[in-house]
């Protein structure tokens, strides 16, 4: 009974208003689907912003540390003050009279560069001592 009913009440409508039906159903679900892929976007967009923001705090917080640690390796920095300037083979050695920041030893110079940073090329350091020996006649 209940089949019949259900083809009874389709067989009330016209083609037309079938059409009409079928028409709004499609419309409908394309208002949702774009609704939908509006609201995506929307998220889509958000999601954006709190990562955008979320890296430009990293970036800030990183150029603190960045500038914190500058001033502090501008504090540690020893100031020696230039007061001779010889030219010899072209090439130009600064000389101060700051002998605090001069060491005595090769070995108090490695000791500094562990505690510190490893910024000497020992070989051209070895090859440099010998070269000067030899042109001193040592």
């Amino acid at each position: 009974m209940r089949y019949l009913y259900i083809k009874n009440v389709m067989t009330l409508r016209t083609p037309e208003q079938l059409k009409a039906m079928f028409q709004q159903s499609r419309e409908r679900k394309q208002k949702e689907k774009e609704q939908h892929k509006q609201e995506r976007q929307q998220q889509y967009q958000l999601l954006c912003k709190k990562v955008n923001k979320a890296l430009q705090d990293e970036k800030k917080q990183k150029m603190e540390q960045l500038y914190q640690l500058a001033e502090k390796c501008r504090q540690k920095a020893p100031k020696c003050t230039v007061t001779e300037l010889y030219i010899s083979d072209n090439r130009y050695i600064e000389r101060d009279n700051d002998w605090i920041h001069y060491y005595q030893t090769v070995d108090e110079l490695k000791q500094w560069e562990k505690e510190h940073w490893n910024c000497i090329n020992w070989t051209v350091w070895n090859k440099l001592i010998n070269e000067t020996r030899k042109q001193l006649g040592l």
